[in-house]
């Protein structure tokens, strides 16, 4: 019963969410086709806080394919402590046909069945890497690489998930980071903002996915960590 993506009149808005709030929000996705950060660099490396069904990942997968000057190597971390089943991820993905070899792919990958801890599941040759962290987020966070370009803070709200925005929990996503690294959400409490700014972030609020009016954006500036 948990909800993963906004729902509206027309109907899931999983992939709307993913490119504006995350993509968007991180400099890797843009409607009107600006340079991306990611563009010259020999590898970028994405943390999201709450894999979920994968969508993120496989939307992100899909923007690094669509972008010529990608950079050679795309390192996704992602953490999450309750898997779905490789069925859901290709059920989640049915109203977007052009996710959907992605989505089988991931769910192939996906069956060969997943460890508590660190799993690596490799795509495109080994240039794309998916490094899905089974378990609770603070300890799952200590064993991810440093540093990382760009996070998606991807939870249940903090009234039904406190621990994903807890500002230990920030802090630690924090310590991975570099000065310059991007951070996209679609929470806007005010907590979650101070507790950014407290960490070193600039944070900003930009116009939000219906029914949210809101998104936040935050850059790195001050390595107080």
């Amino acid at each position: 019963d948990d909800v993963y993506r906004s729902i509206g009149r027309r109907g899931d808005r999983g992939l709307l969410q993913a490119r504006e709030v995350f993509l968007q929000g991180c400099g890797l996705w843009s409607a009107s086709a600006a340079p991306l950060l990611w563009q010259g660099q020999a590898q970028w490396r994405v943390l999201e806080t709450g894999f979920g069904l994968g969508l993120n990942f496989l939307v992100t997968w899909q923007a690094w394919l669509a972008d010529v000057p990608r950079p050679a190597q795309l390192h996704f971390h992602a953490i999450e402590a309750w898997p779905v089943m490789a069925s859901d991820i290709r059920q989640s993905v049915a109203a977007w046909p052009e996710l959907h070899d992605l989505a089988d792919q991931l769910a192939q990958a996906w069956q060969g069945g997943l460890q508590p801890g660190r799993n690596v599941l490799s795509f495109a040759g080994g240039c794309v890497q998916l490094h899905l962290y089974v378990g609770e987020v603070r300890p799952m966070l200590a064993c991810v690489p440093t540093p990382v370009d760009s996070v998606y803070l991807d939870g249940f709200s903090p009234s039904v998930n406190p621990e994903m925005w807890h500002l230990d929990t920030l802090q630690a996503v924090t310590a991975l980071a570099r000065r310059g690294t991007r951070v996209a959400t679609w929470c806007v409490r005010k907590s979650v903002r101070d507790d950014l700014a407290r960490c070193g972030f600039e944070v900003h609020r930009a116009a939000g996915v219906p029914p949210k009016i809101h998104r936040l954006e935050a850059v790195l500036q001050n390595l107080i960590i």
